[in-house]
C-alpha cells in the first residue's frame, strides 16, 4: 500500500495540471475578447504575467510570516 504522501503528491500533480489546463483556456478566451486573436505569444505572456505576480508574492509573503512567527 502506498504512504499518504505519495497520494497526496500525486492529487496535487494532478489537480495542478488540470488547474493549468484550466488557465490556458482561460488566456486563450482572454485573448479572443480582448481582439487580440492573431497574437502568438498572447496566451503565453498572459500566464508567465500571471504566475510572476501571484507566486512572487507569495513567495515574499511567505517568507516574511515564517520570519514573524517562527514556525516553518
Amino acid at each position: 500500500m502506498p504512504e499518504p504522501g505519495t497520494i497526496i503528491n500525486t492529487a496535487a500533480i494532478i489537480i495542478g495540471g488540470l488547474r493549468g489546463l484550466l488557465f490556458g483556456r482561460f488566456g486563450e478566451w482572454l485573448k479572443i475578447k480582448a481582439g487580440n486573436a492573431k497574437d502568438k505569444c498572447f496566451v503565453n505572456g498572459f500566464v508567465t504575467a500571471s504566475l510572476t505576480v501571484c507566486i512572487g508574492a507569495m513567495a515574499i509573503l511567505g517568507a516574511i510570516r515564517d520570519g514573524i512567527l517562527g514556525d516553518c
